[in-house]
């Protein structure tokens, strides 16, 4: 029975430990130099595709400059399309000379035109008022002679009646007032005649003076319209002898032109090429501007305000899965538990500050070097937000506890000690004599100690003085990017570039081989990058060279301090390379952004004017390859590319 609260003790105090990360996560840090950061809103992110968009201060100064230069190249270039060619300039001055006359009678002409077109509306509005007027006169005379005939008439009746009324008058038929009345009409009928002739006669005398006005407007009109066609043909006369000599002269010209061409086709060409550099050096700058993902994935971590976070904080972290793995080590027995237990289940971040509990799902094992019956138990987890932020502003992963454990009655040590309890208990029956003692059965740790990894180099002995750290028996502890990089373990070699203190060409090959060997054993990513000082020898040449040695140590500062572990050397004269263990692409991209981050506040001494640039390649250790030659030229090619959506990206340096 002490045996098994033995083992149960034991299984409920033993930690499984391990690790969080994202080897698959991407992830895009503030920059508190920039005016603008603009995050994309999408949350399914294909490869390629710009997630995150940064606009320094010196950039929109640049950019601004790239155009006045792309302005500048056009510009001379259409100077130089436009300015007269070589030739005869009195044939330039005599083309000219005539195209003004052209000019000049086109103008006539077209004078001409106009005024025609006026002098022809207006004959045609003095036919239309003149037609108007004469028929109103005379349906005016037509009503008037019917007047006049009606008066006439009437007349003639009071005429008649006065005759009448005179003679009943004198017998005395009619008294004298009757009498007053008819010669009253008499005297009314032949004022209504008069006037009815003065009326007639005074329209028929308009219509006269409305005639001889009309015959006068119209001939008038007439013989402008006469002057105007002779000037009309005047003009194109002399249009036409102007086309004549124009066609001629510039027969002259452009015999005289071809001869200039060839001169001025070469200037082109050369504006042309300003323009196609000063176009590429603005799309490289925009370029420089844009963050795009490395591969297909979601968003997995958004900053809630990234314009206000600190300045390499992250904002964004796209991954491919969930984006973040635990790494558990656990005997090969309790991980094919785990396997065939099916269902997620709880961890616990090992923090100073967050304790939290998340879930995870089993997703498959990974064996231990040198380490016998032990495995790595990978767990597919979701990290809170500020676990995220610890991880993109620490190199460390996060600690996490696998709250997990198999169950009491299916682990090998506990049903040993139950076995042998009863085995005792019977002795005890059968014996009677012994008094009632504690089983003390040996119990078989399946947690058996494992060393860290150890790094070989040359003959495989590590250098004097150097310690393998051996793991206690209860921890399972298992943190691969927390270990001694390579320099470390060879305390003993010194490095030989005597301007920057890095290891040179030779060591650095002698220890990436061992690194190689590590990596192929552990099955861990290895990628390496090369960083390529652009204008070092336009520096050295500008400035002299201790300038540009001071440039060189000031870069190979920022490569070695780029994380602990990384391994840095001088390659050549203007090159370094950076190993990075237990680091894929995506990681390494992230790691090449900050050395341009870091590389882009460089100053020597009082020449804060003086700029650089900087071009990074980076390239996988694949399977397979035991040296890192291959991967370094897979990088190289990578650094020179021109467009690079996958490779090289540059950054500006002030030196």
């Amino acid at each position: 029975m002490p045996c098994l609260l033995i083992t149960w003790a034991f299984s409920k105090l033993e930690r499984r430990d391990g690790v969080a990360g994202g080897n698959d996560l991407f992830v895009v840090h503030a920059r508190r130099d920039n005016t603008a950061l603009r995050l994309t809103s999408r949350d399914e992110i294909e490869a390629g595709e710009v997630i995150a968009e940064f606009v320094p201060p010196a950039n929109e100064t640049q950019l601004a400059v790239k155009d006045i230069q792309q302005a500048q190249a056009q510009a001379k270039k259409e100077v130089v399309r436009a300015q007269p060619l070589p030739i005869d300039q009195g044939l330039v001055q005599r083309e000219l000379q005539i195209r003004t006359q052209i000019t000049q009678a086109e103008g006539f002409l077209l004078e001409l035109q106009k005024f025609r077109n006026e002098i022809e509306r207006a004959r045609a509005a003095l036919l239309t008022e003149w037609t108007r007027e004469k028929t109103r006169i005379e349906g005016e005379i037509a009503a008037t002679e019917k007047f006049l005939a009606a008066a006439l008439s009437q007349l003639e009746i009071a005429r008649s009646a006065l005759q009448q009324a005179s003679d009943s008058f004198k017998k005395q038929i009619i008294t004298q007032p009757v009498y007053d009345a008819r010669r009253s009409n008499l005297i009314n009928a032949e004022r209504e005649v008069d006037g009815q002739r003065v009326a007639l006669s005074s329209l028929k005398s308009r219509s006269e003076a409305l005639e001889d006005q009309f015959r006068r407007s119209d001939a008038a009109l007439a013989q402008q319209l006469v002057q105007i066609g002779e000037n009309n043909a005047r003009f194109s006369a002399s249009l036409e002898e102007y086309k004549a000599q124009l066609a001629e002269t510039e027969r002259l010209l452009n015999d005289d032109r071809a001869r200039a061409r060839a001169l001025v086709a070469r200037e082109i060409e050369a504006a042309d090429l300003e323009t196609s550099i000063a176009a590429a050096e603005k799309d490289r700058a925009i370029e420089t501007t844009q963050l795009k993902a490395p591969f297909s994935g979601h968003v997995v971590f958004r900053h809630p305000t990234p314009g206000l976070a600190a300045d390499g904080a992250p904002v964004l972290a796209l991954s491919s899965g969930t984006g973040f793995l635990a790494r558990v080590r656990l005997t090969r027995a309790e991980a094919d538990k785990l396997a065939a237990h099916g269902q997620p289940v709880p961890l616990m971040l090992d923090h100073s500050v967050l304790r939290n509990v998340i879930t995870a799902t089993f997703v498959r094992v990974d064996p231990v070097p040198l380490v016998k019956d032990q495995v790595i138990a990978l767990l597919e987890c979701t990290l809170p937000a500020e676990v995220v932020a610890g991880l993109g502003n620490s190199n460390e992963p996060i600690k996490v506890r696998l709250l997990w454990r198999p169950s009491l009655l299916e682990n090998t040590g506990a049903q040993a000690s139950a076995a042998l309890a009863l085995f005792g208990l019977l002795g005890g029956m059968f014996s009677g004599s012994r008094a009632r003692q504690e089983a003390q059965p040996d119990v078989v740790s399946e947690a058996p100690s494992s060393t860290a990894d150890q790094v070989k180099a040359g003959d495989d002995a590590t250098a004097p003085g150097e310690s393998i750290e051996v793991e206690e028996k209860t921890s399972r502890i298992v943190d691969i990017r927390s270990r001694k990089t390579l320099v470390q373990h060879h305390g003993g070699l010194v490095p030989k570039d005597s301007v920057t203190g890095l290891l040179d060409r030779d060591q650095f090959l002698t220890i990436a081989e061992s690194e190689v060997r590590v990596a192929s054993e552990a099955g861990t990513s290895l990628t390496i990058l090369i960083v390529r000082i652009n204008q070092l020898r336009e520096t050295n040449a500008f400035y002299g060279r201790k300038v540009g040695d001071e440039v060189l140590k000031d870069l190979a500062d920022v490569c070695r301090g780029s994380r602990e572990r990384d391994i840095t050397a001088r390659w050549t004269g203007e090159e370094f390379v950076v190993l990075l263990p237990e680091t894929d692409l995506a990681g390494a991209a992230i790691v090449a952004d900050r050395l341009r981050l870091k590389a882009k506040h460089l100053q020597v001494g009082d020449l804060p004017h003086m700029q650089n640039s900087i071009s990074v390649g980076m390239a996988q250790v694949l399977s397979g390859e035991t040296t890192v030659l291959q991967a370094l030229e897979r990088a190289a090619q990578d650094r020179q590319a021109d467009e690079d959506d996958d490779g090289m990206q540059t950054a500006s340096v002030t030196a």
